[in-house]
């Protein structure tokens, strides 16, 4: 009896030891995956490259990846509609997941189907702040941005309403960015062992 509980309790060491070594390679492999999420204008694709440049890692852009592929993102939205751009949106942020690399995610994806679950689990997402003033600046400096079907009809109060209903997906980032701060604090929230994954 006793040799059977000693067996027991080596066994469970074991298993621990080896969760522990999992978990460690896990963390790792997430933390090489890194995806910028926020809302249009807050500078997601210009931090990206810079980051890209600093880490030497590649660099994806989403919504230039869609256009590259299947159109402006305007024309998407207004011949194939929206459930079919969130669709191709979906498939293309499950295809690129060979690390090293950092991921700007348009302004949408992180809040439509499970996207969000998607990068929590395998990546680090960053939420990439900013002000409503600062991003209503942007977005009427940007033609791209701004003449997209949903957006060109919308009043500020309008886009208000639509940053702050997405706010909550943004927030469940595991670190948040000032999109104001500078690139070299980030890569210090994302080297640091507080981020909780």
């Amino acid at each position: 009896m006793q040799f059977y509980l000693f067996k027991k309790y080596l066994n469970n060491i074991f298993k621990s030891k080896l969760n522990e070594q999992y978990n460690h390679k896990d963390i790792q492999m997430r933390r090489k995956r890194i995806y910028l999420v926020g809302f249009m204008g807050a500078g997601k694709s210009t931090l990206g490259r810079q980051l890209s440049k600093e880490l030497k890692w590649r660099f994806y852009d989403t919504d230039e990846i869609l256009a590259n592929n299947y159109g402006a993102i305007g024309e998407i939205f207004e011949n194939q509609g929206e459930d079919y751009f969130r669709e191709i949106e979906g498939k293309l942020l499950r295809s690129l997941l060979t690390p090293p690399f950092i991921m700007a995610t348009g302004g949408g994806t992180a809040c439509f189907s499970d996207n969000m679950d998607f990068m929590l689990e395998h990546g680090t997402v960053v939420f990439l702040k900013i002000s409503k003033e600062l991003f209503l600046y942007r977005l009427k400096k940007d033609p791209a941005i701004i003449q997209r079907p949903l957006l060109k009809k919308m009043k500020d109060e309008e886009l208000i309403q639509l940053y702050e209903n997405r706010l909550h997906h943004y927030q469940r980032a595991h670190i948040t960015h000032d999109a104001m701060d500078q690139t070299d604090l980030l890569i210090e929230k994302l080297n640091s062992d507080k981020v909780e994954y």
